[in-house]
């Protein structure tokens, strides 16, 4: 159920994409409309398209009234809202209408210029409602509007206002009540800088002169204090506790470790560490003075030797191959040829023949036994006459030569003279006979000068059975005769 809901709503959303222009299929979609609408102009009966849009109009009106969504508002203010919700239905209703009229008044081309562009209105709403055009127009007028009314309160409203204003404050004395208060506020402020100005002076005196008298007498009496009552002592002793004391502790501290450093031998570790550390540059040195140098100088040598090696080793393999590999290399492939040619003249090619004298007695058998009898068969049953034409004595008379029995004597004379030289071919040529009987089976008679008549060809006369010779067949030992001679040769 789950698989038939998704399906619903993709076939939904490829129909909404359609109709609003948003899918490939749209081009399709227009077509479909457009061929219809001529379709129903051209063939349809003006009573059947008079029906057409009055029930397209009824539809529309229908669906946006009983199907659509009245926002909550009673169903007379949705009926007289539905025809600003959409312009484009509404132009389509009145369209329809507006055709209906001029059909009936038989305005015909006026009538389909007006179903035309009803068809447009209803195929551009959905696309306008899509794209929100409405709310766009809406919010573009309102800025309009809002700019103009900006222009004409910064224009005109604003400095008749300012005007306005300012001779009313002085036409009425309004200027009075806040010169009034500022002059209050001025006495005040003056009364209050003379009072602070006292009460300034007052406080200077107290500072300047109280105050540092009593801060003075102050530190005589704690300076008196501090030396007749001993109160430096604490100071003192402290001072001498921190320059005097501390730095004698320090130093007896620092002996008392160089004793333990010495004594227990805290100084082998570092001694140590520092010496691994010199070992290690000595040898870092004598890797790079010493070792690099002389393993470059033996790998050299070990180079050299190398070359000298092969070089070595090449020239005694090649002295090898020429004296002792090459002549026995050139010797096994000669007596590999001798062997081959031995073997094929013995096995090979004997076997060659017999495979090749048993395909040609296949072969031979095959034309004479099965071939040749189905060719017999196919040129005996061939009429001379096509069966089903009519009869008439001058039907092929203008297509036949004319023939007297002296070219028939001749003709045959010199089929007989053909018979020989064939004959005398057979005698000097290498064909066996029951080749040559095949081939003369295979040639088709000359019916120019046959003495057959038209009654032989005639399916309502009545037949007469014909009797055939059949060739004689050679006797068996003469065939094996044969095959044993094509054996031996």
């Amino acid at each position: 159920m789950e698989r038939i809901r998704e399906s619903g709503r993709r076939l939904h959303q490829v129909y909404r994409e359609t109709i609003e222009w948003r899918n490939p299929l749209t081009g399709l979609y227009l077509m479909a409309v457009n061929s219809a609408f001529w379709i129903g102009v051209i063939y349809c009966d003006p009573r059947i398209q008079e029906a057409l849009l009055a029930t397209a109009s009824a539809g529309v009106f229908a669906w946006d009234i009983l199907l659509s969504s009245s926002n909550d508002r009673s169903i007379i203010t949705h009926l007289l809202m539905w025809p600003f919700q959409s312009i484009f239905r509404t132009l389509s209703v009145g369209g329809s209408v507006y055709s209906i009229h001029l059909l009936r008044a038989e305005q015909v081309r006026l009538a389909c210029y007006a179903a035309y562009a009803t068809l447009a209105c209803l195929l551009v709403n959905p696309v306008w409602e899509h794209n929100e055009v409405n709310s766009k127009i809406a919010s573009a007028t309102r800025r309009t509007v809002s700019w103009f009314g900006s222009w004409i309160q910064y224009l005109i409203i604003t400095p008749v206002v300012t005007v306005y204003e300012y001779t009313k404050y002085i036409v009425l004395f309004r200027w009075v009540p806040p010169l009034i208060a500022y002059v209050k506020h001025f006495i005040f402020n003056f009364r209050e800088s003379c009072r602070e100005l006292v009460n300034g002076i007052k406080n200077w005196i107290h500072v300047a002169i109280v105050e540092r008298t009593k801060r003075v007498a102050q530190r005589i009496r704690q300076f008196l204090r501090y030396w007749f009552c001993a109160e430096w002592w604490p100071t003192l002793k402290e001072w001498l506790k921190l320059n005097i004391g501390v730095p004698l502790r320090y130093l007896f501290d620092q002996l008392c470790f160089v004793f333990v450093y010495i004594f227990c031998a805290h100084w082998f570790p570092p001694l140590w560490k520092f010496s691994v550390k010199q070992l290690k540059s000595l040898g870092a040195l004598a890797y790079k003075h010493i070792w690099v140098p002389v393993k470059g100088f033996l790998l050299c040598q070990f180079e050299k030797l190398r070359c000298w090696l092969r070089d070595t080793l090449h020239r005694i393999a090649i002295s090898v191959r020429d004296s002792i590999l090459w002549p026995i290399c050139c010797l096994m492939v000669e007596v590999g040829k001798q062997v081959s040619i031995f073997v094929y003249h013995l096995l090979l090619e004997p076997i060659v023949n017999y495979l090749h004298s048993r395909y040609k007695i296949i072969e031979t058998s095959a034309l004479i036994h099965v071939i040749g009898p189905v060719c017999e068969t196919v040129i005996d049953h061939i009429p001379e006459k096509n069966p089903f034409c009519e009869e008439s004595d001058v039907e092929l008379e203008g297509f036949l030569p004319e023939v007297n029995d002296e070219t028939d004597l001749d003709e045959n004379h010199v089929d007989d003279d053909d018979n020989e030289d064939i004959q005398s071919e057979l005698s000097s040529s290498p064909i066996p006979e029951e080749e040559f009987e095949f081939e003369r089976g295979l040639q088709f008679s000359a019916i120019n000068g046959s003495e057959s008549s038209d009654e032989e060809f005639d399916l309502d006369a009545p037949k007469v059975k014909t009797i055939r010779r059949r060739r004689r067949e050679p006797k068996k030992s003469e065939v094996a005769a044969d095959d044993e001679y094509e054996l031996l040769e």
